[in-house]
């Protein structure tokens, strides 16, 4: 009994296992929707600059805002006609840089997106979202200090020299996937920028059109992924799925060759004392004849 208690224990919390993983694939699913999204205007900034964040593809009746890790947002509004929402920072201060995203009801949530707000004299101007593989991706240097007629500009990518510049701007042409990462800018006399991450993502089987003339790309560039991030939740839900239904199977398996042998021993146990009851009787009379032991007194004269 108690073996069977082990595996039924051993049932239930497979099976409370599999709800709580349905439900965090469900709630995966909702984070990782492409159609929520936050849109700063910049992400670097001067103390007492402003700065705009629009959430994208939120129910704006259900109520949604922009918020951090200590705080929301209080200066927000909507837009019925877009379906977005707008929240603002007038007047920045170093405290407030961080993270920032959107938010709202049934566990949607956007991306996020890291703002520096600096007291120096430098910061770096670049997208304030992902480019796609191909795109041409301008960084630009600028600086609060008037004083400066020729600026020699400084870009740094993770650290590494990668260009200067005498009008503070450098731009890509065409970017790929090695040139993801975190840059910076320096200006001769007037300072050092903050560092921004430049994300950059690769090209899916959907954004490929290879006119005739292109060269197909080679065997060192990054593969197309045609499974969009919405499909990757429910294909872990459907993995799980099919690994409980195997425990429970297993457990159902176990419990039942237990079972079995349980009443295979009882059945035995009770063979074996019908046979010996038989057993004692058949000593007395091995012939299967019953004999009676008559004991006759003496008369008395």
């Amino acid at each position: 009994m108690e073996v069977t208690a082990f595996c039924i224990t051993l049932l239930m919390n497979a099976l409370m296992l599999l709800v709580a993983h349905i439900q965090h694939g469900y709630s995966q699913t909702l984070v990782s929707d492409a159609a929520f999204r936050i849109v700063p205007t910049r992400l670097q900034l001067f103390e007492y600059e402003s700065v705009h964040f629009t959430c994208e593809g939120f129910n704006v009746s259900a109520g949604c805002r922009v918020r951090t890790i200590k705080e929301l947002i209080p200066k927000c509004s909507n837009d019925t006609v877009t379906s977005t929402v707008t929240c603002s920072i007038d007047f920045a201060f170093p405290s407030d840089s961080g993270e920032y995203w959107c938010e709202a009801g049934g566990g949607k949530r956007s991306n996020t997106v890291n703002i520096t707000v600096t007291a120096g004299s430098v910061i770096l101007e670049s997208p304030a979202l992902p480019v796609m593989e191909g795109e041409a991706v301008t960084l630009s240097c600028r600086t609060k200090l008037t004083s400066f007629s020729s600026l020699i500009t400084h870009f740094y990518k993770d650290g590494r020299l990668i260009g200067s510049s005498p009008t503070g701007n450098l731009t890509i042409e065409s970017v790929f996937k090695s040139h993801d990462g975190r840059y910076k800018c320096n200006i001769s006399g007037a300072g050092e920028s903050p560092e921004s991450r430049l994300a950059v993502r690769a090209k899916t089987a959907s954004t490929i059109s290879q006119s005739p003339n292109e060269e197909p790309p080679s065997v060192d560039s990054d593969p197309p992924h045609p499974q969009s991030p919405n499909n990757r939740p429910r294909a872990f839900i459907l993995l799980w799925i099919t690994l409980m239904v195997l425990m429970v199977a297993l457990v159902l398996v176990v419990v039942g060759f237990l079972h079995m042998r349980r009443s295979k021993a009882s059945s035995k146990t009770t063979a074996a004392a019908s046979h010996s009851v038989c057993g004692e009787d058949a000593e007395d009379d091995p012939d299967g004849v019953t004999y009676a032991v008559v004991v006759t007194k003496p008369k008395q004269h």
